[in-house]
């Protein structure tokens, strides 16, 4: 169901019915005979309120860090507004919706969160801003604060009376208490930003108030699991000033994908550049049918039938896109957990490499880079090991120097998985480096295989890695063996 600049919620209300779109903003009342605008002025020095009166229109909010205001005009109105030279552009504040919902709690242990939880990684101390439904009480949840920036509402209270904010917030922050739903980073303060209605319903402007919001008061991380088939030129002017102000920020691709993942359907405001955009995988690690594709999605997530809180305590199990982005601001919590001294654009790009490569090597338009990976606290990211270039001449180790490179390090710890596994190699070492590898137990030299960004194992191995620098020293040998178990694909 698509609707003329609609933002939805991106879930699927059973397997066979999908609604398009992301969140839906809070429905105001507006006078009749007028509409709502988002009316950007040439300079700062205007004075809104009068020249939106000037017009016959209605001022209804100024925004505190974009510059623009929300205004209720008549056609007529509007046309002589159009005409003020004062007046830079005008926008319709478009009506906006959340997607539908299916409802387990395959996601956290497919994205090995355990990693991070086992190394006290729990997005302590972060702050998570959630522009959704708002928030209900729940055994499972703790909110540290938030607001209503409906529109014309006529209360503060960020309480959630949809149910779509509360999954997602479940996703990002459960405490699992009582075999409740653990979520990605429980330990995370969480913001509700409430901008959707009972029904689901807003405005674009309530989306932009919200960002705005989350600038004001210092959030880490901007979590939108919402969506239009259009672009606003003030909704990307907001979410491109808090890139700009250091906050991370993620929406959902949407729904609009197809079986045979073909086009680009990403949504806004995850089509835009300074947001990531997240797909959404079943059980199977498979790009769910509905995800949408495009050379925008940057990451996947678990987004098929995942159990989270909901609505007077309960538990619901939801699919979309909105179910995929909190997994990805949850993982983003941890990584600024554990590197707080890294800015957005680094935390960003340490994201897109701690994944597990889907589909075709690289990043692609179904999978984007891939998978995102939970990280310990003792997994190094600091130098990566670059791809090898083709090696001519065998490099021997040096008899007469004594090794100085660094033993490699992998993204996966030596054990026991129950699925098929990508594993990334890392060294602490201020030049480049390469890298070959052996899977059969042997000890690899530089004719063994080269490491070219992802190791894939599927069933049972032994890795062997060394390091090897541009004069020829080489590292001394990792060796993780991997138990692989038959995997067992869950029903949906």
């Amino acid at each position: 169901m698509k609707s003329k600049k609609l933002f939805t919620i991106f879930l699927a209300t059973t397997l066979f019915i999908i609604l398009t779109c992301g969140t839906v903003f809070a429905a105001t009342t507006v006078q009749s005979g007028t509409k709502r605008y988002i009316v950007k002025f040439k300079t700062s020095s205007i004075n809104e309120s009068q020249t939106v009166a000037k017009h016959s229109g209605k001022l209804k909010h100024q925004f505190k860090h974009v510059n623009a205001v929300v205004a209720d005009m008549t056609t007529q109105s509007l046309a002589s507004l159009k005409k003020d030279s004062n007046v830079a552009y005008v926008e319709e504040d478009k009506v906006v919706k959340m997607s539908s919902t299916t409802y387990a709690d395959w996601g956290i242990s497919d994205i090995n969160a355990a990693a991070s939880f086992q190394s006290g990684l729990t997005g302590k101390g972060v702050k998570i801003g959630i522009i959704d439904s708002g928030v209900a009480t729940h055994t499972d949840l703790t909110v540290a604060g938030g607001t209503n920036v409906i529109n014309g509402s006529k209360t503060t209270s960020y309480a959630d009376d949809n149910g779509h904010g509360t999954v997602v917030t479940g996703i990002i922050a459960g405490q699992g208490l009582n075999g409740g739903v653990k979520g990605v980073a429980p330990d995370a303060s969480i913001y509700a930003v409430k901008a959707l209605d009972s029904t689901g319903i807003g405005y674009t402007s309530d989306i932009i108030s919200g960002i705005d919001w989350a600038i004001e008061n210092k959030m880490d991380i901007i979590s939108m699991s919402l969506g239009s088939d259009q672009s606003d030129v003030t909704l990307q002017n907001a979410v491109d000033t808090a890139y700009k102000a250091g906050i991370l920020i993620v929406a959902a691709a949407g729904n609009d994908g197809n079986a045979k993942g073909t086009g680009t359907n990403v949504e806004y405001p995850a089509n835009y550049d300074s947001v990531i955009a997240v797909g959404a995988v079943d059980s199977t690690n498979t790009r769910a049918y509905f995800s949408s594709t495009g050379n925008k999605v940057e990451v996947s997530a678990p987004g098929v039938n995942i159990m989270s809180t909901y609505l007077n305590g309960a538990y619901e199990e939801m699919s979309g896109t909105s179910m995929a982005t909190p997994f990805v601001a949850g993982d983003l919590a941890i990584l600024k957990q554990k590197y707080p001294e890294y800015t957005n654009v680094q935390l960003r790009k340490l994201l897109d490499t701690n994944v597990a490569d889907l589909g075709v090597v690289g990043r692609d338009s179904l999978y984007g880079y891939g998978l995102i990976q939970g990280i310990s606290s003792t997994t190094s990211v600091i130098t990566p090991v670059t791809v090898p270039v083709t090696v001519t001449t065998p490099i021997t180790l040096p008899t007469l120097l004594p090794t100085l490179i660094p033993t490699p390090i992998a993204s996966m710890a030596s054990g026991s998985y129950n699925r098929g596994i990508m594993v990334q190699l890392y060294a602490r070492y201020s030049q480049p480096l390469r890298a070959f590898y052996t899977l059969d137990g042997s000890t690899p030299t530089t004719k063994s295989t080269p490491y070219r960004g992802y190791i894939k194992i599927n069933s049972t191995k032994t890795l062997k890695v060394i390091a090897v620098d541009s004069d020829g020293n080489i590292s001394g040998v990792l060796s993780n063996t991997y138990n692989i178990s038959k995997y067992v694909k869950r029903k949906i």
